[in-house]
């Protein structure tokens, strides 16, 4: 089930309101610019070859859709499964000068993203596919035990680069 809780930057603590409807869902993230839409998993497959050929003419189509140039399959590998969630730590917080489409095949976490004075926790699932405006500041936290794979498309090479940012030092989204 997909999740969305939503924090307001000055009470990080609890969120403002947890969304569990996918309709719900893709409402609020579109009112920041955000797309979010789940696309259909055959099955699970574990095989990355496999997942690849899966997919191959849904990225393929994308690609030309929405004009991206540069397509990148990530892997991230799992956290030690004996981690308890308090002590995962996420990625470092983040953005990218161009847009980028997040397509979830295998695993998936916690893509917290930067709004003006709110924080919106995205807990992302296979068949997830989340659409980033540029520069939106992003943060992507993996479920302990469990790797994860996606595919990230980009309009070109540029959008692959990351500007950091240090502000947030601390939070922890819920655990979904």
């Amino acid at each position: 089930m997909s999740i969305l809780a939503v924090y307001r930057q000055d009470q990080l603590q609890e969120p403002m309101r947890v969304l569990t409807h996918a309709e719900d869902i893709a409402r609020d993230l579109a009112r920041v610019g955000v797309l979010w839409w789940q696309f259909p998993l055959s099955q699970p497959l574990a095989d990355d070859e496999a997942l690849r050929r899966q997919f191959a003419p849904q990225v393929e189509q994308l690609m030309l859709e929405q004009g991206y140039r540069h397509a990148e399959i990530v892997n991230k590998p799992p956290l030690p499964a004996y981690l308890e969630a308090e002590e995962v730590v996420a990625e470092s917080w983040h953005s990218h000068p161009q847009e980028g489409l997040r397509l979830f095949l295998r695993g998936g976490g916690v893509l917290s993203l930067l709004v003006g004075d709110e924080v919106l926790s995205i807990g992302c699932q296979p068949g997830d596919a989340l659409k980033v405006p540029a520069d939106i500041v992003h943060s992507f936290r993996g479920r302990p035990g469990e790797d994860c794979m996606l595919v990230c498309l980009m309009p070109g090479m540029d959008g692959v680069q990351r500007q950091d940012y240090t502000g947030l030092k601390g939070f922890r989204p819920l655990d979904i």
